[in-house]
């Protein structure tokens, strides 16, 4: 018997160490999740018939950043030997899933965070899925506006009204670097609003595959050859406190390693447009500002 028992913990220390095994593999995890109700359609469509982990294209046109991060963390959490399954919870918006985390109603939100606005005292912040330099946004309008033939440079953009969300710091921040004529919004539905009936010119944008941004029915097209970059990274936050965080964290993080390691969460990205290679050589206006103090 005692014999017997050496040679199972022999085969322990021989099989399950090197695989990285670990102490939760063989029970699910319950992960309670906070989705933005729009992200969460096109996040329904593609893992209706297969488990969010297998999904590597994606045929909702504009492709949603967010709803390819959800592909991405469940990627990561499954490469990182974590048995789970996702509770979802359904938020208005992402300041609303950031607050449902905040008061543990869910381990985490289904978007990624600036690194700047990540509270590591209470989170658990990830690598970066978006390194710093990686992310680049364009100057979005509505289809024929003069803007699309008139704008160059920085300088040509400066006398157009921008107009975005203060609660966007990233995005508020840039455009009071880009134009003084700078527009406050309350919503994205505000944003798309001002601009549809000629109150503002334009706003930042994520590229898509197809390059546009869409509202409901209504459109706005990039700005050609010039874009920003954002110069901060993108992490998941994992709520401190709970009784599986630990677990979620680890299994994240050795999942996003997995993955940066076989270049695929930079080629899910370039297949959703969102790192596009249309756009690699436009002029990045940004590198004449002074962002020294970006957020």
């Amino acid at each position: 018997m005692l014999k017997l028992l050496s040679i199972r913990c022999l085969l322990f220390l021989m099989f399950c160490f090197p695989l990285q095994c670990l102490p939760y593999e063989n029970k699910v995890i319950h992960i309670g999740i906070v989705i933005p109700e729009y992200v969460l359609v096109d996040f329904s469509k593609w893992t209706k018939s297969k488990s969010c982990w297998l999904v590597n294209e994606f045929d909702a046109k504009p492709e949603n950043r967010a709803a390819v991060e959800l592909i991405i963390l469940c990627k990561a959490l499954n490469l990182g030997g974590l048995n789970f399954e996702f509770n979802v919870l359904k938020s208005v918006d992402y300041n609303e899933s950031k607050l449902f985390v905040q008061q543990k109603k869910a381990y985490i939100q289904g978007e990624s965070v600036w690194k700047d606005q990540a509270n590591t005292e209470l989170f658990h912040i990830s690598p970066a899925i978006l390194r710093k330099g990686e992310f680049s946004k364009g100057i979005y309008t509505l289809q024929g506006h003069p803007m699309l033939k008139t704008v160059k440079n920085l300088q040509s953009l400066q006398r157009y009204r921008g107009i975005t969300v203060p609660a966007w710091e990233q995005d508020w921040y840039m455009l009071r670097q880009i134009t003084k004529n700078l527009l406050t919004a309350k919503s994205q539905f505000e944003i798309y609003d001002r601009i549809k009936k000629g109150r503002a010119d334009f706003t930042l944008g994520e590229f898509s595959s197809e390059l546009t941004m869409v509202f409901g029915k209504m459109y706005l097209y990039p700005v050609p050859d010039i874009k920003i970059i954002i110069a901060q990274s993108r992490h998941f936050a994992v709520r401190k406190g709970m009784p599986h965080s630990t677990e979620i964290f680890e299994a994240l993080s050795l999942g996003i390693a997995k993955m940066r390691s076989t270049k695929m969460i930079v080629d899910l990205f370039n297949r959703a447009g969102i790192i596009n290679s249309t756009t690699d050589h436009w002029k990045i206006i940004t590198t004449d500002l002074d962002t020294t103090d970006q957020p």
